[in-house]
């Protein structure tokens, strides 16, 4: 899915450099928490679909995301038209919008 690998921390064995393997294992933990805030988010699998022509009505758009769509947002468009999205048969593979005019528009799906 994200494009993160896991984290992992590495433990210095050595009894001399006490303060500093402290400081690196508390470092390592701080990163750490930092990853995990983004690793798992459906948005770091995000790309834009561009120039998708939409027709007024029902519209089916592959997103080629490779797994089920968590979401998506209108990026940039032609003209003044109202999206919104309908359900379909296979939200692995397609978004389903209707529009209510025809429009051009680039599509960030994640």
């Amino acid at each position: 899915m994200s494009g993160f690998n896991k984290f992992i921390k590495q433990k210095l064995i050595d009894k001399t450099t006490d303060g500093v393997s402290s400081m690196l294992v508390k470092m390592q933990d701080n990163i750490d928490k930092t990853f995990q805030f983004f690793v798992g988010k459906p948005q770091l699998d995000s790309h834009i679909e561009s120039s998708v022509s939409i027709v007024a009505g029902e519209n089916t758009v592959p997103h080629h995301l490779g797994q089920t769509l968590q979401g998506w947002s209108v990026q940039q468009t032609s003209g003044p038209a109202i999206i919104w999205q309908t359900t379909g048969a296979l939200p692995s593979k397609y978004l389903y919008l209707v529009s209510s005019d025809p429009v051009v528009v680039d599509l960030l799906v994640f």
